[in-house]
């Protein structure tokens, strides 16, 4: 009889997996696993894919159908999954869950927990942690944070491995060149009369850029489009942060709003101009960039003056450093993510 709370058909007796990706989070995990397969397929290591829940396991099979995807529900149904995977070494965790606990008791497999995209914010961080052999960082800055939260670290190893997924951008924006485009990023419950009038003075004084636009909140798409066409701008909006990259990599510096300053804009390698409302204390501000390494501007006047040394970019040197201590620049471009 085939049990419903276990699939492991897809196991590749052929090719014996020598580490497995791990993800018990019901609603990330297909989120979790298209985040880190690429890593994973691009390190020519043998590997399997573990899920906990069905469905997850469905949608994985759907988007990666070459690979070995298992599915087990129960803990008897994990140790079977080891035990069908005689060569496996090493248990890579997406996620710190309770689950985890069923792979965390085989002592003769290595366990590491690589997180997610978003671990780099991750705010719960407990002594459970301590339960694997290592947690694979992307910075000093994630170090500080584990050893902070969890006090002795013990037996823990803490290899900093930068960010796999922004070495292809690292590695295009290491000599950028000008190129007169610029990207604006603005959130849905940020646009307010005094964001739209002073960026719509900025845009005026950047008549000769290619100018992205991202804005969530589509309501102001028509006027915004009335306005390019009244001045004659190039104005591209558009609302897929899919594309956020691709536009960023090709512009000369980003404006951002509050809610965008985001760790990873640092991975562009260009200026990053924050729009503080004036009505906002910008010392009180809980932002994920240190304001030591953004320009910041409220006004029309203010943008000007910093865009007219832009060129010089005074800050880039701070940028960097922040960038290294964030995002381990050096690491995600020299360092192997797996040790072979």
């Amino acid at each position: 009889m085939i049990s419903k709370n276990i699939n492991i058909s897809r196991i590749d007796k052929s090719n014996p997996a020598k580490i497995m990706l791990h993800s018990a989070d019901e609603k990330l995990t297909v989120g979790h696993i298209s985040y880190w397969i690429e890593v994973f397929i691009e390190s020519n290591i043998h590997f399997s894919i573990l899920t906990r829940d069905i469905r997850s396991y469905q949608k994985l099979v759907e988007l990666f159908p070459k690979y070995s995807i298992l599915y087990a529900k129960m803990p008897i149904d994990v140790e079977s999954v080891i035990t069908a995977q005689e060569s496996l070494e090493s248990i890579f965790y997406t996620s710190n869950m309770a689950k985890n606990i069923h792979l965390l008791r085989f002592n003769h497999l290595t366990h590491i927990f690589i997180g997610s995209e978003n671990s780099d914010q991750l705010s719960k961080i407990n002594k459970s942690y301590r339960a694997y052999d290592e947690i694979y960082v992307s910075s000093q800055s994630q170090i500080e944070k584990f050893k902070t939260s969890i006090g002795n670290t013990g037996h823990l190893k803490f290899p900093i491995k930068g960010k796999s997924q922004l070495k292809s951008i690292f590695s295009k924006t290491l000599n950028k060149e000008i190129s007169t485009r610029a990207l604006f990023l603005a959130n849905k419950t940020n646009v307010s009369s005094s964001f739209l009038l002073v960026i719509g003075k900025v845009l005026l004084e950047l008549k000769e850029y290619a100018l992205y636009l991202y804005l969530e909140n589509t309501l102001y798409t028509k006027n915004i489009t009335q306005f390019s066409i009244d001045n004659l701008l190039d104005i591209n909006i558009f609302k897929d942060k899919e594309l956020l990259s691709h536009f960023a990599i090709d512009s000369d510096f980003i404006v951002v709003d509050t809610d965008h300053v985001k760790v990873s804009l640092l991975s562009y390698n260009i200026p990053i101009l924050l729009y503080v409302p004036k009505e906002k204390d910008i010392e009180d501000m809980e932002l994920d960039i240190p304001l030591t390494a953004l320009y910041t501007f409220s006004n029309h006047q203010e943008f000007l003056t910093i865009f007219k040394t832009l060129k010089e970019d005074r800050l880039k040197e701070e940028r960097d450093k922040v960038t290294e201590y964030l995002l381990g620049k050096r690491e995600t471009l020299e360092t192997a993510f797996f040790e072979v």
